[in-house]
């Protein structure tokens, strides 16, 4: 459905260069006047490309190689846990997002005012530009933003990070106020709501309380209020409650990009795909006093679509409920050898190299991997935000004195509730598990008013119950987690690579820029240099601590 001109792409390909037009990305000049177009065709494209990173391809390495923290992602023999700035893999990052920004641009400012048509379309495509904009600074810190596609054609300045949050809340208020929710969008083109428009506001009002807790820690007094505003309004306006109320997306059910679809590369062939960490494993296992399931759940049902004998030979005795539906036990389907069958087990973070061939144990093939019922389907929906989160950012809000329209404690069980309710775990499991004070490894339990002993904290149970229920498509935000709070209690890597700049027993906080940046657009990166400091992954964004 995207259109791309020749003349343009090719001078896209220089992102930023000295005088691209990036008006003309996207937009076919040969086809049919503008008055003639639903503008709607141009922003449904954009509801799949950028939830899902464009294709299989750029997803699996932002999302799951630079992102993640549940699973290390192997291929290839290179672990991506190491920290290791691969300049390619950005650099299409970079390519893509600015072609996103450009079509959603071009609605917002060309095809949303002919007066045709509502506003509608305009106030969904400028919440979704907030999207995709969140994510793309998260990741690099200072980035053109307020000049970027323009329409001049001029190189942009790189707008430091504390304006571009600050504009991005003001839009989500913005948009959401003008939304009128008696129309509706097309349902064919609004992949993400059906057309949904009361939704839509929703959504708005949730992305704008994540934004605002992205910033409550930042230590300006003026900073702090601002978050305390806008998490209040929002929170006011409302937010998702039930997960029928959560964005999520269609996966495409044929291949996705590059020959793959979601379900096929977050699994395939021996020694890739996404492997349990011992990050994940050490939040869950003993967490909540379940019992780890019998044999027959692995085998009711079996990725590899076979009945299987399944014998454990080694699982914890209790874990949370939601984990074995995360990861499969270590099984034929791994091709697992026999000495290492019936395992659930998990790889060091950032194991040390050549840790695998000295120890068999370690090996991708030898460990449990992403289940069947995280991908049972090849056209699942993606998770673009889920109702859990927003119950546990309120329940932040409401740790912080801030006014949630519930208390701490009731946003926190809602928000596991919401977690459960996703992956079918019956209503009596998940009240033992909301009432126990069984801890996990670190020592943090499920129990709200259980603050026994050490990482038992509220804001501990808060975070850990984040990071459980955002799997499979909600990395970033536990990335985004671990730089502002230093939450949950993950693994640092056994092994850093010394060019990231990150100190051991430290997290990478940004990806480098792509090298082109240097060479089309060296103002701006010499200023976003002098604000945010050196291009390194340690180098860290302004609303981390």
């Amino acid at each position: 459905m995207r259109h791309i001109n020749v003349i343009p792409f090719l001078l896209a390909l220089l992102v930023f260069g000295s005088c691209s037009d990036f008006d003309d990305m996207n937009i076919d000049p040969n086809s049919k006047p503008v008055n003639e177009i639903d503008p709607n065709m141009y922003l449904a494209p954009m509801m799949k490309e950028v939830s899902q990173h464009a294709n299989a391809g750029l997803h699996q390495r932002i999302h799951n190689i630079y992102i993640d923290s549940w699973a290390n992602y192997f291929f290839g023999g290179f672990d991506p846990e190491y920290y290791t700035h691969r300049d390619d893999y950005v650099d299409l990052y970079w390519q893509e997002h600015y072609k996103w920004i450009n079509q959603l641009n071009y609605i917002i400012n060309e095809v949303g005012n002919t007066e045709e048509y509502s506003s509608t379309t305009q106030q969904v495509a400028r919440i979704w530009k907030v999207y995709a904009y969140h994510r793309f600074t998260d990741f690099f810190g200072d980035i053109p933003y307020s000049e970027a596609a323009n329409g001049t054609g001029d190189l942009p300045k790189y707008d430091r990070q504390k304006d571009i949050y600050l504009d991005m809340l003001n839009e989500l208020k913005d948009a959401a106020t003008k939304l009128n929710t008696s129309e509706s969008l097309p349902a064919e083109y609004d992949f993400i709501y059906g057309g949904d428009l009361n939704k839509w506001k929703l959504f708005a009002n949730s992305l704008r309380l994540r934004l605002a807790m992205r910033i409550s820690r930042v230590s300006d007094t003026e900073i702090s209020g601002v978050a305390k505003q806008h998490a209040q309004e929002a929170v006011a306006s409302g937010v998702f409650e039930d997960n029928n109320q959560m964005a999520t997306v269609q996966c495409a059910a044929n291949p996705w990009g590059y020959g793959y679809n979601l379900k096929y590369y977050s699994d395939w062939g021996a020694g890739n795909g996404l492997v349990m960490t011992s990050s994940f494993y050490k939040l869950v296992v003993g967490l909540g006093g379940q019992d780890f399931p019998e044999p027959e759940f692995f085998m009711d049902g079996h990725l590899a679509g076979s009945d299987v004998n399944i014998t454990y030979t080694d699982v914890p005795d209790k874990v949370d409920p939601r984990a074995p539906y995360y990861f499969y036990i270590s099984d034929d389907n791994n091709q697992v050898v026999d000495e290492f069958k019936g395992r659930w087990t998990a790889v060091p973070t950032g194991r040390t190299p050549g840790s695998d061939s000295a120890d068999p144990s370690l090996k991708n093939d030898n460990n449990p991997r992403a289940g069947k019922f995280a991908y049972e389907s090849y056209d699942r929906r993606l998770i673009c935000m889920p109702t859990s989160e927003v119950w546990f950012l309120r329940a932040e809000g409401a740790v912080n004195g801030w006014e949630m329209k519930a208390s701490a404690q009731e946003c926190y069980e809602n928000g596991i509730r919401a977690s459960m309710e996703q992956w079918g775990i019956d209503n009596g499991i998940v009240d033992a598990y909301i009432a126990s004070a069984e801890p996990n490894v670190h020592g943090t339990s499920v129990s709200f008013t259980d603050n026994a002993g050490s990482n038992n904290d509220v804001m501990n149970k808060i975070i850990t119950q984040k990071y459980i229920s955002g799997f499979p498509d909600n990395g970033w935000e536990s990335w985004a987690d671990i730089r502002r709070l230093n939450l949950p209690m993950l693994d640092a890597n056994q092994y850093i690579n010394p060019a990231s700049g990150v100190k051991d027993g430290e997290f990478a906080q940004r990806s480098q820029y792509p090298q082109k940046q240097k060479q089309f657009n060296p103002d701006g990166y010499k200023s976003a240099i002098d604000n945010q400091g050196a291009d390194l992954i340690a180098t860290k964004v302004w609303w981390a601590n």
